[in-house]
């Protein structure tokens, strides 16, 4: 992880790091041919957008990670950086 993704990472703890209570969740996709992959969970397969009223277009299936802290937070994107296709 280099470049924007480290300094976006660095920025958000720096943000947080004085918050008394906060929850950072993290998903992650790829869209490519018109196949949407979660790039957390690479044996869900082709994930369906919907569109729901009341919250917007929603990626059904899509793995949500709470982050527990910076480095749980890079690991994961470690995992996104290598998954996709």
């Amino acid at each position: 992880m280099r470049g924007i993704t480290e300094n976006s990472v660095t920025d958000i703890f720096e943000h947080i790091k004085n918050e008394r209570a906060f929850v950072l969740k993290v998903s992650a996709l790829e869209i490519y041919n018109e196949s949407v992959i979660d790039l957390l969970n690479h044996e869900s397969g082709h994930l369906r957008l919907l569109d729901d009223p009341e919250r917007g277009i929603i990626v059904e299936k899509l793995v949500e990670e709470v982050v527990k802290d910076i480095n749980h937070l890079r690991h994961l994107i470690g995992i996104c950086e290598g998954i996709h296709f």
